[in-house]
């Protein structure tokens, strides 16, 4: 067996070893240090997965699972899954040198199926009830003071929140990744900024899809409300985002940096919201972005 191929059995081997050392340290400390093993987990991998192949992330991937399985408990051998992915994930994305804009999109990709799983498929075995917790907080509020919205408006925000939860992780994961990698004199995009956002073509047709499926269960099924307008503001809020890109990309261009402090007041508008969706429609499918000039002095 060549020194290579050596190496890359005991770093696995470390790898798998490492995660059933914080499996253990997670069942014993009562996963008080949930998210913080997590995001090394994601990190390990993606170390490996930047050092050697695909296939050979994926077999230390389902090693370090097998002995997760034998030394955690359920919800921590779920969340492994979910952050091993994203490890992988990023690990391949770096040894292709994809851009920081894949690397983000497809970590928040990820993060979101898993928060989304969680609250959903998994919501008995981590003992959430999503639903009744929002409205238990909403009936709370309404006795302490008039809330101005309904109770099925309230629950709409839902998927927002489970946005901007998988956002905070995304940035947590990217930026750990930046401060290990760095330090291990590996290249790893850094400073990225809102503006260099691009969404791929088929990014928006999942988006689109989305909006549709929101508006048929709202007028075609009997579902509860909450289910379409889930579908509708999960939509909305891949457009906002990329509009909210845009308009920071013109901004920079133009030298108009104070656009980018007045974009954030939009918001918080329902006007300055459907500007938003336009501009990221736009920006996805038409080349709008060639026809914004940068301005000469």
């Amino acid at each position: 067996m060549s020194m290579k191929n050596t190496k890359k059995l005991v770093q696995g081997a470390m790898i798998a070893a490492l995660c059933g050392v914080l499996s253990l340290l997670n069942s014993y400390t009562g996963g008080f240090f949930d998210l913080f093993i997590y995001y090394f987990i994601a990190i390990y991998i993606a170390w490996y997965g930047y050092q050697y192949s695909l296939k050979d992330n994926i077999l230390v991937f389902l090693t370090s699972m097998i002995v997760v399985f034998f030394t955690g408990i359920p919800t921590f051998i779920i969340q492994t899954i979910a952050y091993g992915l994203v490890g992988i994930f990023i690990g391949e994305s770096l040894r292709k040198k994809a851009t920081s804009t894949t690397i983000i999109l497809g970590t928040f990709l990820i993060c979101l199926l898993n928060n989304i799983m969680i609250y959903t498929v998994f919501s008995a075995l981590f003992e959430i009830n999503l639903i009744d917790d929002v409205t238990l907080l909403y009936n709370e509020l309404n006795a302490i003071t008039s809330i101005p919205v309904s109770l099925d408006l309230f629950l709409s925000f839902i998927p927002l929140v489970l946005c901007l939860l998988s956002i905070l992780e995304t940035y947590v994961i990217n930026l750990l990744c930046q401060l290990v990698f760095t330090k291990l004199k590996i290249s790893y995009p850094r400073n990225f900024h809102i503006a260099s956002l691009k969404m791929p073509y088929y990014v928006g047709i999942i988006l689109l899809l989305f909006i549709f499926a929101g508006v048929i269960l709202l007028r075609y099924f009997d579902f509860p409300d909450v289910y379409g307008q889930y579908c509708l503001i999960l939509g909305a809020i891949g457009f906002m985002v990329q509009g909210y890109a845009l308009l920071n990309y013109f901004a920079i261009v133009k030298n108009l940096r104070y656009f980018i402090i007045l974009g954030c007041f939009l918001f918080f508008i329902p006007l300055g919201i459907y500007i938003y969706v336009i501009l990221g429609f736009l920006d996805i499918f038409t080349p709008i972005r060639k026809y914004i000039k940068i301005e000469k002095n």
